[in-house]
């Protein structure tokens, strides 16, 4: 489902007409800002993994990786690793700061790291350019023009039930609906990470199977 359809579906919930110009461009921005909200909340949905990201090292005495592009959270279960000259992961322990400058000081290849920001501190600091590799969730492509993106396509109801209770709250102020709206955000959100965790399982058990030889 495109954008512009998920605003008809929301304009008619909220008692509206389909011409009202206005009305459809505050919902547009409102959607923006639900996506943006989605994202930023840790949910890690399943549909924003991205593909395997390489990331390299600094090799200038410092210890900070940048995060990839469109990084919001790492995914549950989902290490980071060092992969070395040839080939072979090998999955870096996360600890925080104080645990790693202690027990991981001095110089040399990836052992260890801590989340910053976004980022990544590499324990021991790199004494070369070395290879990371991780899957993470990604920024979804954001939608500011009529398309379908992740978010419409496997989380319509969690989008569409945001959206209405966004409308009737601040624009219709449909006391019946005001009711009723938040419940039926809970009920998509619920569904989502139910989702998500049933994949996550899936993609677990399929890698303990190939790592198995089955």
């Amino acid at each position: 489902m495109v954008r512009d359809k998920l605003i008809e579906i929301v304009l008619r919930q909220a008692g509206q007409r389909q011409d009202d110009t206005d009305f459809e461009l505050q919902l547009r921005d409102e959607l923006l800002s639900i996506q943006y909200d989605l994202e930023h909340m840790n949910l890690c949905p399943w549909f924003l993994d991205s593909d395997e990201t390489l990331l390299q090292t600094p090799n200038d005495g410092t210890r900070l990786v940048a995060p990839p592009s469109g990084f919001l959270c790492m995914i549950p279960d989902q290490p980071l690793y060092y992969v070395d000259a040839d080939g072979y992961t090998h999955e870096l322990l996360k600890h925080n700061y104080s645990y790693n400058v202690k027990h991981h000081g001095g110089y040399g290849k990836p052992v260890a790291y801590t989340e910053n920001g976004g980022g990544f501190l590499i324990f021991p600091i790199p004494d070369q350019v070395y290879n990371l590799s991780l899957i993470y969730s990604k920024a979804d492509q954001v939608l500011n023009s009529n398309i379908e993106n992740n978010w419409l396509k496997y989380a319509r109801d969690l989008l569409e039930a945001r959206l209405v209770m966004k409308a009737v709250t601040n624009y219709t102020q449909d006391s019946s609906q005001v009711r009723i709206a938040p419940a039926d955000v809970q009920r998509a959100l619920q569904r989502l990470m139910a989702e998500t965790e049933a994949k996550r399982e899936i993609n677990a058990d399929l890698a303990i199977g190939d790592y198995n030889g089955s």
